[in-house]
């Protein structure tokens, strides 16, 4: 499997990378599991709380993520970073080893 390019996001001139951490592949299954709709209030809101988690910087904000993300892009970025993601997770459990389980006597 081919390393996917890290999504990253632009505030003020300034770019941020995604961070592969626990917290961001629960906060994904958590998205995959809700209740609301994607092109809700509520599943907008769960989406740049996504955003924040996967960046994890102080200038990755709900506000600055509505301020600098232009309307095309929202869903577009959720999908990269979910594949993303994704891609991470599986790629670490495949490292790792595989022991056959002992036969018993």
């Amino acid at each position: 499997m081919s390393e996917m390019k890290t999504p990253t996001i632009t505030i003020d001139n300034k770019t941020y990378k995604a961070k592969a951490r626990g917290k961001v592949w629960r906060k994904l299954l958590q998205l995959k599991n809700s209740i609301h709709e994607q092109d809700s209030e509520e599943g907008l809101n769960e989406m740049y709380e996504f955003y924040v988690i996967c960046f994890n910087d102080p200038a990755v904000t709900l506000e600055s993520i509505e301020e600098h993300i232009e309307l095309d892009q929202v869903y577009g970025l959720f999908a990269e970073l979910g594949q993303w993601t994704t891609r991470k997770i599986t790629g670490k459990m495949a490292e790792i080893p595989n022991k056959e389980t002992p036969m018993e006597e």
